[in-house]
C-alpha cells in the first residue's frame, strides 16, 4: 500500500527533479515555448468598420430537381435567360390603370373589366325571388355598364371659297383631228387646209372657193376706174416685152426651217403671177399660213385668168377680194385648231401684164422697181410700227434699226377676222426690173446695194443668185427669199 506522495504514482517533487540534481545529466525533449506577446488595444474606429462591414453570408445551396412525378413537377420554377437573350423593350410592365371616367368594372387598380358572374340559384327559392334577384342583377350591370349615346347629328360642310375655274376638257369634247389625201402626191394633210402643203394641189376644202366670189367679182369691178382708160396702148401687133422672171428662197444661218413661201407663174397672154408671202407665228404655223394664203391667191387668179386673159380687164379687186377670202379661211383654221393660234402671214402678190403692173399688199414684204434712168423705188408701203413712225418722222432711220417694236406689223394676213389690202396700179417701162423680196433681204442689204446689183445683173437668176449670197454673207438672220423680174 502506498501513501500519498510515495510510490511511482506521486507527483514529483521539484527539489527531487533532474534539474535539482547536477550529477545527473538533462533528459532529451522539446524546448519549452517562449512567453505569449501582449495583445494590442481594438480602436473604436476598427470597432465601428466591424459594425458597418459584415462578410456575405454564403449563399444556400439550390435544391435538387424534383422527380417529374412530384409536386414540383406541376409548378415548376422559371428558367432564368441566358444574359444577352432577351432583347430591350421586353420588360413586362403593370397594366396602367382606366380613366375615371371610363365604364367597366370597379377594380381600378389593374385596369381588368371583369364580367359580372351570374348569380347562383339559392336552394329552396320561387320564381318570384329569382325574377326579383335577376332584376337587382340587371340594376348592377346598366350601373356599370352604360350605353353608348349616339352621336350627333353631323353637320352639313360648307363648301370653301376658291377660286372658280373652267373644267378640263374631256377626250369626248377634245377636238378630232381629221385627215385628207392629197389625189396628186397622195400626201396627207388637214381636212381645213385648202391645198397640199407638199405639192400645193387644190384639196377638197378648196373645191367651193372659186364660185364663192365670183357673185360679187362684177360689182367690185364697176366701182374701180376702168384699165382701158390708163393702160397705154402697144404698136399693133405687139403683147408686150419678153418678161423673165426668176424666184430664190433660203432658209438663212439662223432658223431652222423656212417660213417663206413664193410663186413666180406664167399667165396666159405672156404674163406673170408673182407672190411672196412671209409666215409668222411659230415653226408648223408660220410655214402652214404662209403656204395656204400663197395657194389661195394663186388658185383664184389662175381661175380668173383662164375667164379672161385680155390686158385691158382690171384684177385689182380680184386681187383684193381674193387676199380678203384667204385671211378669212385662215382665221377661222387658226381659231378651230390650237396648233395654229397665232398664225400670220405677208402677202405681196402682183399680175404683170404687158406694160401694166397689178399689186395686192398686206404686211412688210415689198416689192421694188428699177427705172432705166432713176433710182431704186419701193412700189409698196410697209405695215410696221417702227416703219409707220418713219413716215411721220418721229424717228430717224438709225433710230428704226434698233427700235424694240422694229417685228411688229399692225396689219397681217389671218391675224384678224377682216384686213385691209393695198390695192395698186403702176405702169411700167419695158427697161425695167422688179424685185419681190421678203424682209430678210432687207435686214442685211441696203436699199443702194440692191440697186447696184440689179443694175448690173443681166438676168434674173443672176440677181437672186447675187443677193441671196450677199445677205447669206452678212448672217442671214431670218428667211430669205427673192423674185427679179426683168426684159429678156
Amino acid at each position: 500500500m502506498t501513501t500519498p506522495g510515495s510510490g511511482a504514482d506521486a507527483p514529483d517533487d521539484p527539489r527531487s527533479s533532474p534539474r535539482s540534481d547536477p550529477s545527473r545529466s538533462p533528459a532529451p525533449g522539446p524546448p519549452p515555448n517562449p512567453p505569449a506577446a501582449p495583445t494590442p488595444p481594438i480602436s473604436a474606429a476598427d470597432l465601428r468598420r466591424q459594425r458597418v462591414i459584415r462578410p456575405l453570408a454564403p449563399r444556400p445551396p439550390e435544391p435538387p430537381p424534383a422527380p417529374p412525378g412530384g409536386r414540383h413537377g406541376i409548378i415548376r420554377r422559371l428558367e432564368r435567360d441566358p444574359p444577352g437573350a432577351r432583347q430591350a423593350g421586353s420588360v413586362i410592365r403593370p397594366l396602367l390603370p382606366l380613366p375615371p371616367n371610363m365604364p367597366g368594372s370597379r377594380d381600378r387598380k389593374t385596369g381588368i373589366i371583369r364580367p359580372l358572374l351570374p348569380l347562383p340559384p339559392l336552394p329552396g327559392s320561387s320564381p318570384e325571388e329569382l325574377i326579383e334577384r335577376r332584376q337587382q342583377r340587371d340594376e348592377r350591370l346598366n350601373a356599370v355598364l352604360r350605353r353608348l349615346e349616339p352621336l350627333p347629328a353631323a353637320r352639313p360642310a360648307v363648301p370653301a371659297r376658291t377660286k372658280t375655274t373652267d373644267p378640263l376638257p374631256t377626250l369626248e369634247a377634245a377636238t378630232v383631228v381629221k385627215w385628207v389625201y392629197c389625189r396628186k402626191c397622195e400626201s396627207t394633210n388637214r381636212h381645213t387646209l385648202m391645198f397640199c402643203l407638199q405639192c400645193g394641189a387644190p384639196l377638197p376644202a378648196a373645191a367651193g372657193l372659186y364660185d364663192t366670189l365670183t357673185r360679187e367679182y362684177e360689182d367690185m369691178q364697176s366701182a374701180e376706174r376702168p384699165k382701158a382708160e390708163i393702160l397705154p396702148r402697144m404698136p399693133s401687133g405687139q403683147r408686150g416685152p419678153n418678161w423673165q422672171a426668176y424666184g430664190m428662197t433660203d432658209t438663212g444661218r439662223v432658223r431652222k426651217n423656212n417660213e417663206d413661201t413664193l410663186s413666180a407663174t406664167p399667165l396666159p397672154g405672156n404674163g406673170w403671177l408673182l407672190l411672196v408671202a412671209d409666215g409668222m407665228g411659230g415653226a408648223e404655223a408660220g410655214e402652214v399660213a404662209s403656204q395656204q394664203a400663197a395657194g389661195i391667191v394663186r388658185e383664184l387668179v389662175e381661175n380668173r385668168m383662164a375667164l379672161d386673159s385680155s390686158p385691158d380687164v382690171d384684177h385689182r379687186p380680184w386681187l383684193i377680194q381674193a387676199i380678203e377670202q384667204a385671211n378669212e379661211l385662215l382665221h377661222h383654221q387658226a381659231e378651230e385648231d390650237p396648233q395654229f393660234h397665232g398664225m400670220g402671214t405677208t402677202t405681196t402678190v402682183g399680175i404683170v401684164q404687158g406694160l401694166c403692173l397689178e399689186l395686192g399688199h398686206v404686211g412688210d414684204s415689198r416689192c421694188y422697181r428699177l427705172p432705166a434712168r432713176g433710182h431704186l423705188e419701193q412700189l409698196t408701203i410697209d405695215h410696221a410700227i417702227v416703219s409707220h413712225l418713219l413716215r411721220l418722222g418721229q424717228i430717224t432711220p438709225d433710230e428704226a434699226k434698233l427700235h424694240p417694236l422694229r417685228n411688229q406689223l399692225y396689219r397681217a394676213v389671218a391675224t384678224a377676222s377682216t384686213v385691209e389690202v393695198d390695192a395698186t396700179l403702176h405702169i411700167l417701162d419695158p427697161r425695167d426690173k422688179l424685185l419681190f423680196c421678203s424682209d430678210g433681204l432687207i435686214l442685211h442689204v441696203t436699199d443702194a446695194e440692191i440697186e447696184d446689183i440689179l443694175r448690173r445683173a443681166k438676168t434674173p437668176h443672176q440677181a437672186c443668185k447675187h443677193l441671196i449670197d450677199l445677205t447669206l454673207s452678212r448672217g442671214a438672220g431670218d428667211n430669205v427669199s427673192v423674185i427679179v423680174l426683168m426684159a429678156g
